[in-house]
């Protein structure tokens, strides 16, 4: 078994990079012999020929990573611990890395990676468990526990709500949470906030897709509908819905309103509700902060107001990385040799 939990561990600065391989292999627990039959593989896999019998303290910190991983990743050990260090050096040596890695893997061994980045966890593991101060959070194939990793550490409220607010009332009194503004609210313009009136009000807001009954997120390019509840104090012929999605950064991926999409509203009045329809949902993993809001048609008065209060959790099974599922396909073509004598 060996473990890769601090690359480099024990180079000495004034010692050349030659120098430091067998140090840090004698470390390993790799004796002299197998460190010389091993050296030109090291150095090969670190790329740093030229700078080999350098001092290492005249390495850059890129470099005394690809030292220090080259010479773990040959220790060929049958259980390999990793932590944190497959996202050393730059793109083309961290697929490097994760290239030994997986070489690893097809060759029986067993890896056990401690990571904090999902997408690598997501492109490496079979499996991954969730860990919070050595208390088991959750366990299963990858997609499932980054979803767990992420709500735990957002503390996230279930599928379609948003966390309670510090000065909002506690659960049980469901009239006061979901009608009144949880204090300011910064994303919306200061000139609406001004003019709020709240002749219509936003009762509730509920989220729907197909797997609703078994489980709290969505599945790539599954459906979605947002239902909104409302109440209009008296007759209101001059109303538009709208809806925003936002990622966890604030930053806004989609909005529209009924104006934009040109469905005009007729009057409204008393208790109603409005459904957003999505048909699909092109998103990978996530949690999606919802805007709801309730204005004029010319958005100068806003009735009521909702920013970011709702969520939607979107789990992607596969290793596709990113924050958007493009449909793709792959064609491949090949001239293979017909034979023998054309094969090159």
């Amino acid at each position: 078994m060996a473990a890769l939990l601090e690359l480099g561990a024990g180079f000495q600065p004034e010692l050349t990079g030659r120098e430091n391989v067998f140090l840090n292999g004698s470390i390993l627990g790799l004796s002299k012999r197998e460190l010389e039959r091993r050296f030109d593989a090291i150095v090969d896999f670190s790329e740093l020929e030229q700078f080999i019998d350098t001092q290492v303290r005249f390495y850059s910190s890129g470099m005394y990573v690809r030292l220090g991983f080259a010479v773990a990743v040959n220790v060929e050990p049958d259980v390999l611990l990793v932590d944190e260090v497959l996202a050393v050096g730059d793109e083309a040596f961290q697929r490097k890395c994760l290239e030994r890695v997986r070489l690893f893997q097809r060759e029986g061994r067993t890896i056990i990676v401690v990571s904090h980045a999902a997408d690598m966890v997501r492109q490496v593991c079979d499996r991954a468990i969730v860990l919070d101060h050595g208390r088991l959070v959750a366990e299963g194939p990858p997609g499932e526990a980054i979803r767990s990793f992420r709500e735990h550490l957002l503390q996230q409220a279930p599928f379609g709500e948003a966390p309670p607010a510090d000065d909002e009332p506690p659960p049980g009194e469901p009239d006061e949470v979901t009608t009144e503004p949880a204090g300011p609210e910064p994303q919306a313009p200061p000139s609406q906030e001004e003019k709020r009136n709240f002749r219509i009000r936003i009762l509730s807001v509920t989220m729907e897709h197909p797997g609703a009954s078994d489980r709290s997120y969505l599945l790539p390019n599954e459906p979605l509908t947002v239902h909104v509840e409302f109440r209009a104090e008296d007759v209101i012929d001059d109303v538009n819905f709208g809806i925003a999605v936002h990622d966890l950064d604030g930053r806004l991926m989609f909005g529209s309103n009924t104006r934009l999409m040109e469905q005009p509203v007729g009057p409204v009045a008393g208790q109603g509700s409005v459904s957003f329809r999505f048909d699909r949902v092109p998103l990978l993993d996530g949690s999606y902060p919802v805007t709801i809001g309730i204005t004029s048609v010319d958005e100068g008065t806003v009735y009521d107001w909702h920013e970011q209060r709702y969520r939607f959790h979107v789990m992607n099974p596969g290793q596709a990385t990113g924050v958007v599922g493009l449909p793709v396909r792959i064609d491949v073509r090949s001239e293979a040799p017909t034979s023998p004598q054309g094969a090159r």
